[in-house]
């Protein structure tokens, strides 16, 4: 059996509207079989805004999983599925996610109520116009969709998709 390992890492930061900088890492790791696979994740970081500084780590996990799948590989490996507090957050996911596919974060409905995966007591919202929609019953999980601006979507729990973990408060 052959196995190769290569890691490649690359960063990048911007600043926001607001003086807010906002940094993240690509770690990936090839391991090479017979056939090449890739596994990236997607880091990063909040670093300060003008008026206090303030540390939060994401990860971007390119895993399709289920909704409970990824609350617990976040709970297991970092804090939770991610708290979308901010829209320069979603920015980071749709710029990154290139399979244009959905992103699991953690806010469920429970009992007609929308609470977010580590029971922070966030308000905010940016659900996709006709959202959440509850189509056909059962859509009780939230994905980014990146298509629609990084603008969210009420779906079954039961899809896959890749997902954003948080790390820290």
């Amino acid at each position: 059996m052959h196995v190769n390992l290569r890691k490649k890492e690359v960063q990048a930061c911007f600043v926001t509207a607001v003086n807010e900088i906002y940094c993240y890492n690509v770690d990936t790791e090839l391991t090479s079989y017979e056939e090449e696979a890739t596994s990236p994740v997607l880091s990063f970081t909040a670093l300060c805004s003008v008026a206090e500084c303030v540390q939060h780590q994401y990860h971007f996990i390119n895993v399709m999983k289920t909704w409970t799948e990824a609350q617990r590989y976040c709970r297991e490996k970092y804090t939770d599925l991610a708290t979308n507090e901010s829209q320069q957050v979603q920015k980071i996911i749709s710029d990154n996610n290139s399979s244009g596919s959905g992103i699991w974060i953690g806010l469920f409905r429970n009992r007609d109520l929308w609470q977010w995966s580590d029971q922070s007591d966030s308000s905010f919202r940016y659900w996709k116009t006709g959202e959440p929609n509850n189509l056909g019953g059962g859509e009780n999980c939230a994905v980014i969709k990146p298509n629609t601006q990084g603008q969210w979507n009420d779906i079954l729990c039961t899809n896959q998709f890749p997902f954003v973990c948080h790390e820290g408060e």
